[in-house]
């Protein structure tokens, strides 16, 4: 009974230090990174990259609003660095699951950008500090269109944005991001471990084998 154990306990230990590997290396490994054309914008400007869609109400108008030209159904995470606080806004519709938006603030404005799939209605915005900010396309039915706004009027602004083609990283996350705050605790805790495990399991071989 006791041997049988034993193994099993080497089957879950096994798998546990695939895992963790798995994770590590989806996130080590060098991706291919897309960059995303950034450009200010104006009313009636194509709000998707691989799509002429625009928003026919022209509501947004603004001197310091950039668009972020994403593909309709982008699926990956944008990245966007920046060098000064700015406010991310996101034109969206009832067809996708909006629970991302539930804290972000809600405009007046109404918008109306009709797609095949699903139109987008209203307009939601949230600020982000300077630096490394991560961005969900949100979905399913369709990417949301990103717009940046600066909080101040600058003379220049350093913006970038692109997307990883880590479809790998694309699949862990999907799953990884429905997790609540408990659930990753623990996760990552797990993870820990079984790379300790690992990294010992290792260094008494090699201690063995001398």
């Amino acid at each position: 009974m006791k041997i049988k154990r034993k193994a099993i306990f080497k089957k879950f230990r096994a798998l546990a230090w695939l895992y963790s590997i798995a994770f590590f290396l989806i996130f080590l490994l060098p991706v291919e990174k897309i960059d995303l054309p950034i450009k200010m914008y104006q009313k009636y400007d194509r709000v998707y990259s691989d799509r002429s869609y625009i928003d026919q109400v022209g509501a947004l108008v603004d001197e310091y609003l950039y668009l972020v030209q994403i593909p309709r159904h982008l699926a990956n995470r944008v990245y966007l660095i920046t060098d000064q606080k700015i406010s991310e806004y996101r034109l969206i519709g009832s067809k996708n699951n909006n629970d991302y938006y539930k804290s972000w603030h809600k405009l007046e404005e109404k918008v109306f950008v009709e797609g095949n799939e699903s139109d987008k209605r209203e307009i939601v915005f949230r600020e982000l500090d300077a630096g490394l900010n991560i961005l969900r396309p949100n979905g399913p039915y369709s990417a949301d269109p990103i717009l940046i706004k600066l909080d101040k009027p600058h003379k220049s602004i350093y913006l970038k944005a692109y997307f990883s083609l880590s479809t790998s990283e694309v699949l862990f996350m999907a799953s990884y991001n429905k997790m609540n705050f408990f659930n990753k605790i623990i996760h990552m805790l797990i993870i820990t471990l079984s790379l300790i495990s690992f990294l010992l399991f290792i260094i008494n071989k090699i201690r063995q084998n001398e």
